[in-house]
């Protein structure tokens, strides 16, 4: 790297000394490291790719290096390989257009750890470090068979990294999970503790989407269960347990003694005992033995003075209260003495647990113990607090009440509380049980009048959900059921015309206006009418004048009955009282909000129907200003049109229209057109093959030139559509299309992407075995050992599958087209080995006895390349490409000499043999 480049240390200084003008110095810093990233020389260029991390740390964006980060990443050298891997892990994300480029060069890095030195270990973790974190659809496809060839690598760095790099993989592409599970069972029993616990972190997070496929592994990690020392390896097999476990009652029998043993002995591992205990919650619910000593230890966490733990042993707590909640009730006092802690999250979970632990014995006591705590509660938790007391005197139906005058005063405690929220929630309560509970009305009429009368309660916490909206409730029971206020008629009167009122929201003060009709209707029945009038008169002006709309209209409406009453009171033809009663006689009852769904439908009745059909849509560009409709107006077809200024829009609309006619007129015999007279109108649709229109391609222009009833002018045309009959199928043209039709492609069939869409949760392995590995769901050939050496690596090398030098008869052997011809008649008088040969060499399996022990039966070509030639020169011998013998065959037979690729050249099979040979003979192989 030049001496005058800045390194990362040089910009780390300059952005620190340039504290004012940072913004200034970084788009210097970015423009020369663009210059840098286009240098050729790569130590350059990684560098500027080092400093581009450290800005994206920042948060500046780096996706415009994406290419020159993967030219790094393809480099040799380790350093500059390191950096561009790290740089893909921090920014190459899913929609990365470039990371399909990456493939190859992951693959021969992972590859590269079994042939080079020992420092390529580490780039092959960066490698797999690199596909862990970037990992795509395409990549765990392309790169999943050679990730799982790992696994039988001789390193431990290697297989553990490999292992945990699997998950990702099966992540986005699960149908690689079938095929490699056999060798992922395999490595928890890996004889390196570090393998094993990583293949052990796999299957958890594998049984996590299904625990069913991963009871076949129950064995194997019960023996790591009772026989491994490692903490942490344990701790995540507990894990799997208590994911697998409820799913056989045996295999839950057999947990008993290890867990126990556990949860008796690991006093230490803190960590180690809490999973147990979770796990024999989850698997042994009814085991009443395990879930005491389980609620014992978990004692030990709520008294600890950690709150971490003290934190898990609530939540753990809390899974009891679900399978044995009268066990956890014994514990609390302990609970409640967590509700004093500073911690908010200890407080919260304490509350939850309350819930199972309250009973009509002991309601009143937690109810008053949470009480308490509301004084010197916060806002937030006060808040918290008086829904949890709403909500416990609420369980099963107010089933834990015993007395609702103490639930009665509890809530016009709660209105108390300054500052103090939840107001809906006390007035919903309040309306409840004073409508439900009938007994409890004369005293819930009485508490409520000193409610309405509470000074503080009208002119303080005026806000929002406060508990002024207690009042709304105080005035509707003590309206509703003013026949229980026991000469307390005008007070109440006089309560609800107060001039505070008018501070209240208006909602309440309309409620207040509604029931002070009631209280006047009550008295004027014990003809106490006069007094009510006078009351009301003196104090109703504050609500005729008020802001609130409602609270006008209602208070004008009161005093127009006033007057009407003084009016018809003396008239003996009219009962103006007794029509004011019919108003509030008839009782308010409770009403589930889900009566009106099973009210039944009389017949006939279609409440979907129009009861008179609909008016039609006006446009509003079809009416002038005086609402009479445009008269359209005839314009030329040459496009002088008036300017848009002095047209109307209904002139406006006219003259688009005649574009389109244009436009249409213009196009007509163009045969591409739909719908045009070229020979082919919309009602051809039906007739059209839709088998034809689906394999056409539609992406190259059609060749007019070209016949393709002509079989030499079907090149260009898919294959399927040779000389294939086309059937003749009806396209449906309604509007409605079936459910999902826009998930369907053309072929009815699910694409790869769906197919991929499918989680690990779907994935079965009940037939997953270890032949399964040679199946096609990896595109790259697994191998079966990481020691293969370069002459037999999958065929890339060595005898290439017989690219080169066998050729598959094409040449030299020919099978026994010419020369041999099945030995049937060149091979007469020929010694026994060497008739009836029915392919050009069969000769070879008992004919060359006399030549070495590598050569004799070859089935094809030169196969005894490979072992064979023993006697031969050195040449000769595992020639690693084809049949590398253009210096191997020394000492052959003239023939044979300087055939550079398996008797490449020979005519007909009978070059280089003795001419003495007779005829028959010809053209052998050898």
């Amino acid at each position: 790297m030049s001496m005058f480049k800045k390194s990362l240390t040089d910009l780390i200084r300059g952005l620190r000394s340039a504290s004012e003008s940072e913004s200034a110095y970084i788009s210097g810093a970015m423009k020369e490291i663009k210059d840098e990233i286009k240098s050729k020389d790569f130590d350059v260029k990684s560098m500027a790719i080092k400093k581009l991390i450290y800005l994206h740390m920042l948060g500046y964006d780096m996706s415009w290096a994406d290419f020159n980060i993967v030219e790094v990443m393809s480099q040799s050298k380790f350093t500059n390989k390191r950096i561009a891997y790290l740089a893909a892990n921090q920014s190459f994300t899913q929609e990365t257009d470039v990371i399909t480029l990456t493939t190859n060069a992951i693959r021969k890095d992972i590859l590269g750890t079994n042939t080079r030195g020992k420092g390529a270990i580490y780039e092959a973790g960066n490698a797999i470090n690199c596909l862990a974190n970037i990992c795509t659809l395409e990549l765990s496809r392309d790169l999943a068979g050679t990730v799982v060839s790992l696994l039988t690598s001789t390193r431990p760095y290697i297989r553990k990294r490999a292992i945990l790099c699997l998950f990702p993989i099966y992540e986005k592409y699960p149908p690689a999970l079938p095929p490699s599970f056999s060798k992922l069972r395999e490595k928890l029993s890996d004889p390196d503790p570090s393998v094993a616990s990583a293949a052990v972190n796999v299957v958890l997070e594998l049984a996590r989407t299904n625990p069913k496929n991963y009871l076949t592994l129950a064995p194997t990690l019960f023996n790591i269960l009772t026989n491994s020392t490692n903490n942490w390896m344990l701790i995540k097999v507990v894990k799997i347990f208590g994911l697998i476990a409820p799913l056989e009652p045996r295999l839950a029998a057999r947990l008993v003694d290890p867990l126990c043993g556990f949860i008796n002995t690991h006093n230490n591992a803190m960590s180690l005992l809490y999973e147990c205990i979770k796990t024999c919650i989850a698997c042994l619910p009814n085991n009443r033995s395990v879930i005491r000593l389980c609620l014992t230890k978990l004692r030990t966490f709520i008294d600890h003075p950690d709150c971490n733990l003290k934190y898990l042993g609530l939540l753990a707590m809390a899974e009891v209260m679900k399978v044995q909640p009268k066990g956890v009730a014994e514990h609390r006092d302990l609970i409640l003495n967590c509700l004093d802690d500073e911690d908010i999250s200890i407080r919260l979970r304490a509350l939850e647990l309350l819930s199972g632990m309250v009973s009509k014995h002991n309601l009143a006591f937690i109810i008053g113990k949470l009480k308490d705590h509301i004084a010197i509660a916060d806002s937030s938790y006060q808040a918290i607090l008086i829904e949890k007391i709403v909500k416990l005197c609420s369980l099963e139906k107010y089933s834990y009440i015993s007395d609702f005058g103490w639930y009665i005063n509890t809530l016009i405690d709660l209105t108390k509380i300054p500052g103090a929220k939840n107001g809906c929630l006390v007035r919903h309560q309040l309306l409840e049980i004073s409508i439900r509970v009938k007994s409890i009305r004369p005293f819930s009429v009485n508490q409520m009048m000193y409610l309405i009368a509470d000074p503080n309660l009208r002119s303080e916490n005026i806000q929002e959900d406060g508990m002024c909206e207690a009042l709304y409730a105080a005035a509707w029971i003590v309206g509703e059921y003013s026949n229980l206020l026991e000469g307390m008629e005008l007070k109440a009167l006089e309560s609800l015309l107060n001039e505070d009122v008018v501070s209240l929201p208006s909602h309440i003060q309309a409620t207040y206006l509604q029931n002070v009709l009631k209280l006047f209707i009550h008295l004027a029945e014990n003809d106490r009418a006069d007094e009510a009038i006078t009351v009301i008169e003196e104090n109703l002006s504050n609500f005729t004048s008020s802001i609130h709309l409602e609270v006008q209209e209602r208070a004008c409406f009161l005093v127009v009955i006033l007057e009407i009453y003084k009016e018809e009171i003396d008239n003996p033809d009219t009962n103006l009282l007794a029509e004011l009663k019919e108003i509030v006689s008839e009782e308010i009852k409770a009403v589930s909000p889900n009566a009106p769904k099973k009210v039944r439908l009389p017949e006939g009745l279609d409440i979907d129907s129009w009861i008179n059909e609909p008016m039609p849509e006006d446009d509003p560009d079809m009416y002038n200003e005086n609402g009479f409709e445009w008269e359209p107006q005839e314009y030329p077809t040459n496009g002088d049109y008036p300017d848009n200024q002095n047209l109307s829009p209904m002139e406006i609309h006219e003259r688009n229209r005649k574009i389109e006619e244009i436009k249409k007129a213009r196009s007509l015999g163009n045969d591409y057109i739909l719908g045009n007279g070229g020979g082919f109108n919309s009602e051809d649709i039906p007739t059209i093959p839709l088998e034809q229109i689906m394999e056409t391609n539609f992406d190259s222009p059609p060749n007019m030139n070209r016949n393709p009833n002509n079989p030499r002018n079907q090149r260009g045309m898919p294959r399927r559509m040779i000389n294939r009959p086309t059937a003749e199928l009806e396209i449906d043209l309604s509007d409605e299309m079936p459910d999902g039709w826009e998930d369907m492609n053309s072929s009815g069939e699910e694409s790869e992407e769906d197919v991929v869409k499918n989680s690990l949760a779907n994935v079965d392995l009940s037939n997953a075995d270890a032949d399964a590995l040679s199946t096609s769901a990896y595109p790259i050939p697994l191998r079966t050992t990481t020691q293969q050496t370069r002459s037999n690596r999958g065929g890339q090398r060595g005898t290439r599958g017989g690219q080169r030098g066998n050729r598959g008869g094409q040449r030299g052997n020919r099978g026994g087209q010419r020369g041999n011809r099945g030995g049937q008649r060149g091979n007469r008088g020929q010694p026994r080995g060497n008739r009836g040969a029915p392919r050009g060499n069969r000769g070879q399996l008992r004919g060359n006895l006399g030549q070495p022990r590598g050569n004799r039966g070859a089935p094809r070509g030169n196969r005894g390349q490979l072992r064979g030639n023993l006697g031969q020169p050195r040449g000769n011998r595992g020639a690693p490409r084809g049949n590398r013998g253009a210096r191997g065959n020394r000492g052959q037979p003239r023939g044979n000499r300087g055939q550079p690729r398996g008797h490449r050249g020979a005519p007909r099979g009978n070059r280089g043999q003795p001419r003495g040979q007779p005829r028959g003979n010809r053209g052998r192989g050898n």
